[in-house]
């Protein structure tokens, strides 16, 4: 109860996270206090720590239900690791070159990223918006909240 009130009321994510990996460690733990710290984490931008936990969750569970959740979130991270890794790149392509790339090959021919996935976790397309000089992907709107 201590998580909801600090997340939800509070916004205290910090605190509400450590209380939800706290409770998720005790005996007899309520099996949804690790996937609240997980999330939450991520909402945080603490992808490192909210991976390994939803990857704990989904080795760890018999719940197909629960199993898909984790995979989901997984995705999701999976997916904002590479949008920011190809943005990091497009960076370095700006800087190297004196302006941003014109599509994502570009960063692959130059050496900056070494492969651009086929596709996301979710089937959809990598791809550089010259509108927002941005890397995105044609699955974000729907999968990235």
């Amino acid at each position: 109860m201590k998580g909801f009130i600090l997340y939800i009321f509070l916004q205290r994510w910090e605190e509400a996270a450590a209380e939800f990996t706290a409770a998720s460690e005790l005996p007899g733990a309520w099996i949804s206090a690790k996937r609240y710290a997980a999330y939450i984490y991520r909402r945080m931008g603490e992808r490192e720590v909210s991976k390994a936990m939803w990857t704990d969750i989904y080795e760890g569970s018999d719940n197909p239900l629960e199993r898909d959740v984790a995979r989901l979130y997984l995705d999701r991270i999976e997916m904002e690791e590479t949008i920011d890794n190809l943005q990091q790149a497009a960076q370095s392509y700006k800087l190297k070159f004196g302006t941003w790339p014109g599509s994502l090959r570009d960063l692959s021919k130059s050496g900056l990223a070494a492969k651009i996935p086929a596709e996301d976790p979710f089937k959809g397309r990598y791809y550089w918006s010259a509108d927002s000089n941005k890397v995105k992907s044609t699955s974000q709107k729907k999968f990235l909240k």
